[in-house]
């Protein structure tokens, strides 16, 4: 599927937001992220969502946030191919997850550890599905999948 439009959305609106850095622009350039993977430049998106979250460590993204983007950034490097990279995020993810976990955070980061696992065709892999699904159906919000038209 080719997400051409969405690049170009993205695009448009990062050139309206201006450069400076605004939580608006960090969401944008995170959304850019994921349309370049989705458009088949995993090493782009990876550029663009530590762009978007400040550096490695993400300070410009909200903390209940940061499981979601480092889950990109796993998906990212697995479709580059440099599974230690997948882990390293992964594992961040894991560590931005707070006590109090918001809903959906800890689904991020246990799915982020699941996608690991399943590209090394781990046997943890399946225990971990399980409960990344039940703490993501935690999540009240609607499909992110783009609609017709």
């Amino acid at each position: 599927m080719n997400y051409v439009r969405a690049l170009k959305i993205c695009e448009e609106s990062l050139s309206q937001a201006g450069p400076e850095p605004t939580q608006y622009r960090s969401a944008i350039l995170g959304m850019l992220g994921n349309a370049l993977l989705l458009n088949g430049d995993p090493a782009g998106c990876v550029r663009r969502v530590i762009e978007a979250g400040g550096g490695p460590e993400m300070p410009a993204f909200e903390e209940p946030l940061r499981p979601l983007w480092l889950r990109l950034l796993t998906g990212a490097e697995l479709a580059r191919g440099d599974v230690a990279a997948a882990e390293m995020w992964a594992g961040r993810a894991a560590s931005a997850v707070s006590p109090d976990r918001p809903p959906g955070q800890l689904g991020f980061a246990l799915l982020a550890r699941a996608d690991v696992h399943l590209t090394r065709d781990d046997a943890v892999a399946a225990e971990a599905v399980c409960p990344a699904a039940a703490a993501s159906a935690q999540l009240e919000c609607h499909s992110m999948k783009p609609q017709p038209g």
